[in-house]
């Protein structure tokens, strides 16, 4: 495996489903390793890498972060995992250390996204997700 965050995910976790690549830009990868030590509990992935097909299919923004192809914007691979969260104590708890180590969030229903779009420049941006 050649992501450090590997100590905590399996490559099928992470994996785009289409085609099971599996390619973290770096710093994501590091960001996200920091996090899931940070927050010190098991993590279960709903979304992590996708292909532009597969981002397709699945009505993905167009440029989203998930999307581990070049898009011509500096990424070296995904920026975004999609999160589940078991009950609202927990989602507290991974949306504020998110929060404070720069990451940008999406809080759905069931779930969270947080993604490095920093890493491209872009401002951190906290937003509510379609319930």
């Amino acid at each position: 495996m050649d992501y450090i965050s590997s100590k905590y995910f399996k490559p099928h976790e992470l994996w785009s489903k289409d085609n099971e690549v599996v390619k973290l830009d770096q710093r994501f990868d590091e960001a996200l390793l920091f996090y899931r030590e940070t927050l010190g509990i098991p993590l279960i992935v709903n979304s992590c890498c996708r292909s532009q097909t597969y981002n397709k299919w699945i009505g993905g923004a167009p440029e989203s972060y998930h999307i581990y192809e070049d898009m011509g914007d500096g990424r070296q691979g995904a920026l975004a995992i999609d999160l589940k969260v078991k009950d609202d104590k927990a989602r507290v708890m991974m949306v504020e250390i998110a929060l404070v180590q720069g990451w940008s969030v999406g809080v759905y229903k069931t779930f969270i996204h947080i993604d490095k779009r920093v890493i491209l420049g872009k401002p951190q941006v906290c937003f509510w997700g379609k319930y």
